[in-house]
């Protein structure tokens, strides 16, 4: 059995690894399973989500993303 120090440690790590590489760590024990995100990551993960709940946002972004820079506005039409 872990100590806490060397809990404290692995945790420390694992949360640095998910900062650093951007990306899920997945951790396996025994029959568990978990997911450490980076905050920054779930932050983008939720923000995604949330936008592609709204109707018709999905396509307006790729309608943006396909419009040249002379196509668009100088100033929002909101």
């Amino acid at each position: 059995m872990q100590t806490n120090i060397q809990t404290d440690n692995n945790l420390s790590n694992i949360i640095k690894q998910a900062h650093q590489n951007h990306a899920p760590v997945h951790i396996n024990s025994d029959n568990m399973q978990a997911v450490v995100l980076s905050l920054e990551y779930y932050d983008c993960i939720t923000e995604t989500l949330f936008l592609s709940s709204i109707p018709n946002m999905k396509k307006s972004i790729i309608d943006g993303l396909n419009t040249p820079v002379e196509g668009c506005s100088s100033k929002p039409q909101w």
